[in-house]
């Protein structure tokens, strides 16, 4: 039990140095290849520990090479732009000045739902304040919003929340009935503006002041 005790802690400090030496980022800021990097190096701290005829010294070995096989990505990555793309691809976009571009999102698999809630995240209140959304590497969804105009108050939440009635095609019926709206309003607001169908209409919203917001499909 004692030479167990010992071997983790071998792995245990060898592993925490050769990640620490490959300057390893927070795990919700690593990209693909680090991720891969951790869980290799993970996997192989464990053959010594679960299997006591594996030497100590390989496995430190394999995670060096893991480890290192990373740096010499990442150099590559940094003399050659294209190659990081392939590695760790790059981010995609959106919104762009106040557009969402469907066609990204689709081919993200990224719905109007994770997007708007990525907005709520950052304290924005409707997608018509959104300048720009990107898709970063890390998978994460970084929101920039329109800066406000010198001299004026902020103006972000004047309207309250965005109730979003329509998302992807689609009647939200739990903010529907949340926010005492009928599906027979609805269809009149639609046609209202020109359409006949829900699934003509990509998004609809309306704030508390009864602002509406249509996106057609």
């Amino acid at each position: 039990m004692l030479k167990t005790v010992l071997r983790i802690s071998i792995m245990y400090i060898s592993s925490v140095v050769i990640m620490r030496a490959a300057g390893k980022k927070e795990i919700s800021q690593l990209d693909l290849s680090e991720l891969v990097t951790s869980f290799m190096v993970s996997e192989i701290a464990c053959m010594p520990i679960t299997d006591p005829e594996v030497p100590l010294y390989e496995a430190i070995v394999f995670s060096g090479t893991v480890v290192l096989m990373n740096v010499i990505l990442s150099n590559l990555s940094i003399r050659m732009p294209f190659f990081k793309h392939i590695v760790a691809g790059k981010p995609t976009f959106f919104v762009i000045k106040g557009k969402i571009n469907k066609k990204n999102m689709y081919k993200a698999k990224v719905t109007l739902s994770e997007l708007c809630s990525a907005m709520r995240k950052e304290g924005i209140s409707s997608l018509d304040k959104i300048n720009y959304a990107v898709l970063e590497p890390d998978g994460n969804i970084s929101i920039i919003p329109y800066k406000d105009l010198p001299g004026k108050e902020k103006q972000e939440n004047k309207n309250g929340l965005q109730h979003m009635l329509i998302i992807d095609g689609r009647i939200n019926r739990s903010e529907l009935e949340v926010f005492g709206y009928s599906e027979q309003w609805l269809l009149k607001r639609i046609k209202a503006h020109g359409k006949k169908r829900v699934c003509d209409v990509f998004f609809f919203g309306v704030d508390d002041e009864g602002k509406e917001e249509i996106i057609y499909n």
